[in-house]
């Protein structure tokens, strides 16, 4: 009986929610699988969602780990993949392919710092405990960052 529960209990957090919708305004969108919904506040989050904000929308997201994510209008944002443990295994990669956002890192980026990444159409960055923001385009992605490092 101890085995069963234990497996259902990993099988629960496989699956578990990464992050919640903390603030949307205008119109988003979010697509799970085969689903389409329209983002809202409250709204778990889950690996391999991806959101698509509308023109004049803005969404902010918190993951579990307090990486707090901005996206901006006409930005489409996938989480490829979230694991946080408070250990060196945890790790984070998101994914941009258009648009504007905005990230303060959180405990990741202290605990396991080279394995939270984001991907642009046109690089991958590594963050290291930093606050930053990008606008990627079809041909080139600019980055700022304010605070702590990256690796472009």
């Amino acid at each position: 009986m101890k085995k069963i529960f234990l497996l259902l209990f990993c099988a629960i957090n496989l699956f578990a929610n990464v992050g919640v919708v903390v603030d949307v305004v205008g119109d988003a969108t979010l697509f799970r699988g085969n689903e389409k919904l329209k983002v809202v506040i409250k709204q778990e989050l889950k690996e391999k969602d991806i959101i698509k904000t509308g023109k004049n929308a803005k969404v902010k997201i918190f993951f579990k780990d307090q990486t707090a994510v901005s996206l901006g209008k006409n930005t489409t944002f996938s989480i490829e993949s979230y694991l946080f443990d408070n250990s060196s295994k945890s790790n984070i990669k998101f994914k941009v392919l258009r648009g504007f956002f905005k990230t303060v890192t959180g405990k990741i980026s202290k605990i396991a710092p080279n394995r939270f990444k984001l991907q642009t159409k046109n690089a991958t960055i590594g963050i290291r405990g930093t606050v930053f923001a990008a606008k990627v385009g079809n041909e080139t992605d600019v980055v700022i960052c304010t605070d702590g490092s990256i690796v472009l």
